[in-house]
């Protein structure tokens, strides 16, 4: 097994430390993003942060007396799910543009929560 040069090593560690500094900052601005997506019945929206934890739910009053119960829990757990599906979303492709040693990062944790034990995490063969 061939091991990694210096020089090698030295630059993927000046770049780990570039997409550090750049995963802050978009950590801070999907801290302040928010996502509103509506159910199937846009009388009812959910509102959730860049990283998905639900800031409110807003409701019409005439979506509360038309409903019933069943559908009207439904459609808040719907718009709730689309709010984080969009925020899922968004992160996505703001991480998505980070890449090291010419690999975007989303592919590298992504094999590595798959099997942490691989040393090639995201690696495939």
């Amino acid at each position: 097994m061939n091991r990694p040069s210096t020089e090698y090593l030295s630059a993927l560690r000046g770049e780990l430390a570039t997409i550090l500094d750049r995963a802050r900052e978009i950590g801070a601005r999907l801290a302040e993003a928010e996502h509103e997506e509506c159910a199937d019945d846009p009388r009812i929206r959910a509102t959730v942060t860049g990283h998905g934890a639900l800031r409110g739910i807003e409701i019409e009053e005439y979506a509360k007396r038309e409903l019933d119960r069943i559908t009207f829990g439904e459609y808040v757990g719907q718009a709730i799910n689309r709010a984080i599906e969009a925020a899922h979303e968004a992160r996505a492709v703001e991480l998505g543009a980070l890449v090291l040693d010419g690999r975007p990062v989303t592919e590298i944790v992504d094999g590595y929560l798959r099997d942490p034990r691989s040393r090639r995490a995201g690696r495939s063969g």
